[in-house]
């Protein structure tokens, strides 16, 4: 089920890649090995490993075409649309 994915290889449960992969996603400014370290309660090699694997995955197709031609720095804010 991991072959070939960012989890081949690795010792750290599809629960914890999966928590770690939201914490990315979702944090404004970026997330440090030491902060995954501590939420997910592995060692800091584990967590330094998973982080490298995200940003690895992060640089590849699908995701990588997203950021443009020129894949320059996208910056958002935050912003409500609807209610009632």
């Amino acid at each position: 089920m991991t072959t070939k994915s960012i989890f081949e290889g690795s010792h750290v449960s599809l629960g914890k890649w999966v928590y770690a992969l939201f914490i990315m996603c979702s944090s404004k400014k970026g997330v440090s090995a030491n902060q995954l370290k501590r939420e997910l309660d592995i060692s800091y090699k584990a967590a330094w490993f998973v982080c490298r694997r995200v940003r690895y995955a992060m640089m590849q197709e699908p995701f990588a075409s997203m950021l443009g031609k020129d894949r320059g720095v996208v910056e958002l804010d935050e912003k409500f649309v609807g209610g009632s």
